[in-house]
């Protein structure tokens, strides 16, 4: 069976590399520590500043689940409206605008 393999642009990368930081941050916060704690567990497993993690981790929790600044959606309706047109464009069936405005 062959399977295509999607090429995820750098933006979206930093993306998910920043929720998974985040996810992980608010995972070690439910232990009853201090976020600094917790930012210097994290850092050390992912290989990255403490500073990196605790930015990363108050961009998140300020911006309501937006990753980046000029953001409509939250970053999980991103990934639903992503997955919904790489599925049509693997299908073959182009989307007109409307029917990409009516699912928005």
């Amino acid at each position: 069976m062959n399977r295509k393999t999607f090429h995820v642009p750098a933006s979206q990368q930093a993306s998910i590399k920043r929720r998974a930081i985040f996810a992980d941050v608010t995972n070690v916060l439910t232990q009853a520590i201090p976020v600094r704690e917790a930012a210097r567990k994290i850092a050390a497993k992912r290989n990255i500043s403490e500073e990196a993690v605790r930015s990363t981790y108050r961009q998140m929790e300020n911006n309501r689940g937006h990753s980046h600044g000029n953001q409509c959606f939250t970053d999980e309706e991103e990934d639903v409206f992503l997955t919904f047109l790489e599925t049509a464009s693997i299908c073959h069936s182009p989307l007109a605008r409307a029917d990409v405005i009516t699912l928005i």
